[in-house]
C-alpha cells in the first residue's frame, strides 16, 4: 500500500448520524472527532451539543480531546443567544481534559463575528481556533503539541 493510500485509509472514519442534522465522524484511528452540522436550527444545535457532551464524558482522561466542528454546510453560522448558551456547555465540560477544537466556518460576515466570540471565550485546558477550510483545520488539529507551544 502506498503512503498516500495508507494516509487515506487512516484518515477515513466511520460516520454516525447522531440526528437529523448532525453527523459524527472518527478519523485518524479514532484520535479526532469531527462533527458535521447541516443546519443551525435549535434541533441541530441540540443534537450537536448532546452528542459532543456524551463524547466528552466518555473520552479517556489521558488522551487529548481533538475535535473539529464543521459548519460549512450549515447555511452559515449566526451567533444566536441559544447557540452561545449551548456552546458554553462545551467550553466548561471536563475542564481537566486537554486538547484542541477547530471550528470550520464559511467565509461570511457572521463567521467573522463567530471567530471573535471563539477568541474571547478561550479557556485554559483546550485551545480553539476558527478556520475557513477543513484542510486548514485538519493540519492544525494534527500538529503535535510541541509544535503549538503547548
Amino acid at each position: 500500500m502506498s503512503d498516500q493510500a495508507a494516509d487515506n485509509a487512516q484518515n477515513t472514519g466511520s460516520v454516525e448520524h447522531v440526528g437529523r442534522y448532525v453527523t459524527r465522524e472518527l478519523i485518524d484511528n479514532g484520535r479526532i472527532t469531527v462533527y458535521h452540522l447541516l443546519s443551525i436550527k435549535r434541533e441541530a444545535v441540540d443534537e450537536w451539543i448532546t452528542s459532543a457532551l456524551e463524547t466528552f464524558k466518555n473520552w479517556p482522561s489521558k488522551e487529548p480531546f481533538l475535535v473539529i466542528y464543521d459548519f460549512l454546510e450549515s447555511g452559515g453560522l449566526t451567533l444566536t443567544p441559544y447557540i452561545r448558551k449551548r456552546s458554553q456547555e462545551l467550553a466548561v465540560a471536563r475542564p481537566e481534559l486537554m486538547g484542541r477544537a477547530a471550528i470550520v466556518l464559511p467565509r461570511t460576515i457572521g463567521a467573522q463575528a463567530a471567530k471573535m466570540f471563539v477568541l474571547i471565550s478561550l479557556q485554559k485546558s483546550r485551545q480553539r481556533r476558527v478556520f475557513f477550510t477543513m484542510d486548514e483545520a485538519l493540519a492544525w488539529i494534527r500538529k503535535p503539541d510541541n509544535e503549538l507551544g503547548v
